[in-house]
């Protein structure tokens, strides 16, 4: 079985964090974990550049032609899936995420066990410097939760307004923070035959491909960890009322298709996972929340 790490990186932003972030942490990930033949499949507009920064052991593919980021995104992932042989152990990164460095040492300890999808939160954050390369996931989350987006701020229960509900924070004091969501972040999967997903990304299909019990959610800050470092610009306008159990429920039962909710039944289980991101995970009133929230999804 081989590791295959995918990376699309195409703009001058994407392939900039891809040189100082994403590539980097990965590289040192790898080395952590004693990996040494890992192949990298990158789809880019600037093949000589990706070459140059990796090396041999890269596939280069050209950026998929579609009106929506959002849409390449996925058609690159699928066409990665396709290239990878049964059995293969396939890891999805962006190009602006900074990965722990416990990250390939984590997802082969739950593959050993049995589990076949890894899913994690990539926390959005925004700074001026670069994520600290090859750090421990309690140190990366950290740094993460100091430098949050504004849309990870208007995301927390008690006081923020996002009209985008896909993931929820909560928090006590200076040293507590769960997150609760609908859609995670595919980290790792071993690819079985006929494998694909449906939705327009990856993250929104991909655990439905996978039976309920293969499927591990890392909710402990020290396994392993994601930051994403979203652009400046990236924003969802605030609502005038506060997240309530109510608005959670309507975004999660919202259709986005035919038969198609935002939340499928897989996406309301990834809900009931507690995942700290700072401090001792210890209750702070979020189950509550996400149990009525369940509970007006059950009822409908």
């Amino acid at each position: 079985m081989t590791w295959i790490v995918v990376i699309p990186a195409w703009g001058d932003r994407a392939l900039d964090y891809f040189q100082t972030t994403s590539l980097p942490s990965v590289k040192a990930a790898l080395k952590y974990a004693g990996i040494k033949d890992a192949q990298f499949i990158v789809h880019t507009d600037d093949e000589r550049k990706v070459r140059k920064l990796v090396g041999n052991q890269v596939i280069t593919l050209q950026t998929p032609t579609f009106v929506s980021k959002y849409y390449a995104l996925g058609a690159c992932h699928q066409a990665a899936i396709t290239r990878a042989n049964p059995g293969d152990k396939i890891a999805i990164i962006n190009a602006d995420h900074c990965a722990s460095v416990e990250l390939f040492e984590a997802c082969e300890r739950r593959f050993a066990e049995g589990k076949q999808l890894i899913m994690a939160a990539g926390t959005r954050t925004l700074s001026e410097t670069r994520p600290p390369i090859g750090v421990r996931s309690r140190d990366l989350l950290a740094w993460a939760w100091e430098n949050r987006h504004p849309t990870i701020t208007d995301a927390i229960w008690g006081s923020g307004h996002s009209p985008s509900l896909a993931c929820i924070h909560f928090v006590e004091g200076d040293n507590e923070v769960v997150t609760r969501a609908f859609h995670l972040h595919p980290v790792a999967f071993v690819r079985h035959a006929g494998l694909k997903f449906t939705g327009i990304t990856i993250d929104d299909g991909i655990v439905d491909s996978f039976p309920r019990d293969r499927v591990h959610v890392v909710t402990d800050a020290d396994e392993l960890a994601l930051a994403e470092c979203s652009p400046a610009d990236y924003f969802f306008a605030s609502r005038e009322s506060q997240i309530s159990i109510v608005a959670i429920a309507r975004w999660a039962g919202k259709l986005k298709g035919p038969g198609h909710p935002r939340a499928s039944a897989a996406h309301r289980w990834l809900l009931t996972h507690r995942i700290s991101i700072k401090g001792t995970g210890k209750e702070i009133g979020d189950s509550a929340v996400c149990n009525a929230v369940l509970a007006i999804l059950e009822g409908e």
